[in-house]
């Protein structure tokens, strides 16, 4: 894997097969670190790399659907049905860790091709302010995706 391309930040939406590059990258750690395939997990991180991650990658292009990320890099649900559907994601970096560090409250969001949800692509940890927000979110259906 070419390193030099992992140092820009990456729009994920314009990949034709972003699922194989998510792959790559998970082997490319895997090798990096002499780990099982298995051992790793992804982390997410909003505003800064995860810390400890050899090999971090940052994705733009990415929106989120039924939530918002606020100002503090925390999700946060749609106060009334006169908002957008769509809010664009800031940048999110990706690592592939054999040991992540211990997340405050997050929620999984699957991340999927387009907004017909037929193409899962992966799980992304997102923060949100508390563990009962989790099923607040879980309930409007909160999901990523890469194209409208």
């Amino acid at each position: 894997m070419n390193r030099e391309l992992l140092k820009s930040d990456l729009n994920i939406s314009s990949f034709f097969r972003p699922q194989t590059f998510l792959h790559a990258l998970r082997q490319e750690t895997a090798h990096s670190l002499h780990e099982p395939l298995v051992s790793l997990q992804l982390v997410t991180a909003l505003s800064t790399p995860p810390e400890g991650a050899p090999l971090s990658v940052c994705l733009e292009g990415i929106l989120l659907q039924g939530a918002f990320i606020d100002s503090s890099d925390v999700l946060q649900p749609i106060e009334t049905a006169d908002e957008p559907a769509l809010f664009p994601m800031p940048k999110v970096y990706v690592a592939w860790m054999s040991k992540p560090p211990l997340s405050k409250a997050s929620i999984a969001v699957s991340l999927y091709t387009n907004a017909t949800k037929e193409k899962f692509l992966i799980d992304l940890m997102l923060p949100c302010a508390s563990e009962a927000d989790v099923k607040t979110f879980i309930l409007a259906g909160v999901s990523l995706l890469l194209e409208p």
